[in-house]
């Protein structure tokens, strides 16, 4: 009797639990793929455009604890923007729409003097012109879309400041993730993939941003001979850190821009490792390695006052190239780079070579090579001075389930073992 006891109260338990983790699901912030309804074009000009006609199907007041919500349409926009939002300080999200087809002079989701909105878990694919294009909009978050066969991926057009582009998917672009307006400065572009786009990531005289952990690769971009996948041009003070960029035509490409910081990225199997190029001056690389790329592993064009230690440069046909002036190690007893080529000696054991490494172009020199790779220690990075970063997500629906479980589990026991 007590044995079937006891097997229907740990019945019961098991079944508590199972309908607990059902709900789990349910009660957490990541949003639910419902099924998609077809929509007309939404344009929404102004604060009040969420309220009338009728896109915003998901609720909410427009404050920062209560956003508009739009979600869950399917948008075959023809010739017109998918998405449009125009000139709103309201707090919004966009999120779980399928965009396609919108032509190439229209976009997927456009906003043009849009702030404090979320554009989230959308696909924005298929012949349009950006899948998500921001024009003088500030404070917003992109993260974890799909944008694929466009134009460009996710454009940042002229005056676009603090946002954070996170967690997307940019493939089969023109541009993956690109700044081609000016002053679009204190962005967080980090965890994103970018796969067989032309340019992966290019911005244009666009400053402090952070450029973190991103995976880049094309497939294709020898035969085109025109891809890179990160590009800085006319952009100073700007940090690449993190990234992984292979089988490009450039891995990282800097065109006249200066002050930047190029560091734990690593840039393999590229025709260019890391490429500094026309009065690209006084920029710093530390930390990365440049392995079997097909030409060089980091070359310097016309380019000077640049600091290039602590980098591992293994296998390349040419393991670099300087015809400026600049400064191949940290001195005594920091030590330079580490070179896979290098055959000179450590006669007192301290890790540095006796010889240095001669570097082709103008007589340049790391004087202190290391003997052995560098081994990097790699710190999360924080946002760029002034940008937004995402709060954190937390799991509470899934602690409280757990914590409710174990309850229920405890009492069915504790209820057990008092009748025995």
């Amino acid at each position: 009797m007590r044995v079937e006891s006891f097997k229907g109260a740990l019945l019961s338990a098991l079944m508590i639990t199972s309908i607990i983790a059902l709900a789990i699901p349910l009660l957490s912030p990541s949003p639910v793929h419902a099924a998609l309804t077809s929509h007309a074009p939404i344009f929404i000009k102004g604060d009040s455009g969420f309220i009338s006609p009728d896109p915003v199907n998901g609720g909410g007041s427009g404050t920062a604890s209560d956003p508009y919500i739009i979600e869950n349409w399917d948008i075959s926009a023809g010739s017109a923007n998918g998405i449009a939002i125009w000139n709103t300080t309201a707090y919004f999200i966009v999120r779980n729409c399928l965009v396609e087809n919108c032509a190439s002079s229209y976009d997927g989701i456009c906003l043009e003097g849009g702030a404090n909105g979320k554009i989230e878990n959308n696909t924005c694919t298929r012949n349009n012109g950006c899948g998500i294009f921001l024009y003088y909009s500030d404070n917003n978050y992109i993260e974890n879309n799909t944008c694929s066969n466009n134009e460009a991926g996710i454009e940042l057009n002229s005056y676009c400041s603090n946002n954070t582009i996170s967690g997307n998917i940019c493939s089969n672009n023109y541009y993956g993730i690109n700044s081609l307006g000016t002053h679009s400065d204190n962005n967080l572009i980090s965890n994103n993939t970018c796969e067989n786009d032309n340019y992966s990531i290019w911005l244009f005289s666009s400053n402090n941003n952070l450029i973190s952990n991103n995976n880049i690769s094309c497939s294709n971009t020898i035969v085109e001979n025109n891809s890179d996948g990160i590009v800085l041009q006319f952009s100073t003070n700007n940090r690449i850190e993190n990234n992984t960029v292979g089988n490009n035509f450039g891995g990282v490409y800097l065109y006249s821009s200066s002050y930047n910081n190029l560091t734990n990225n690593s840039c393999d199997n590229n025709w260019e490792g890391i490429y500094l190029e026309s009065s690209s001056d006084n920029n710093t690389l530390t930390n990365n390695t440049c392995s079997n790329n097909k030409y060089d592993g980091i070359r310097l064009d016309s380019s000077d006052n640049n600091r290039i230690y602590h980098n591992n440069i293994i296998n390349n046909t040419i393991q670099a190239y300087d015809n400026g002036s600049n400064y191949w190690d940290d001195g005594y007893p920091s030590g330079g780079n580490y070179w896979s080529d290098y055959a000179g000696s450590d006669a007192n054991g301290d890790g540095i070579g006796d010889t240095p490494y001669n570097i082709p172009g103008d007589n340049n020199q790391d004087h202190h090579p290391l003997m052995a790779p560098w081994t990097p220690s790699w710190v999360p990075p924080s946002a760029p001075s002034g940008a937004s970063t995402p709060s954190a997500q937390t799991n509470w629906p899934l602690i409280a389930g757990i914590v409710v479980t174990i309850v229920v589990i405890g009492i069915v026991a504790a209820v057990y073992i008092r009748r025995r």
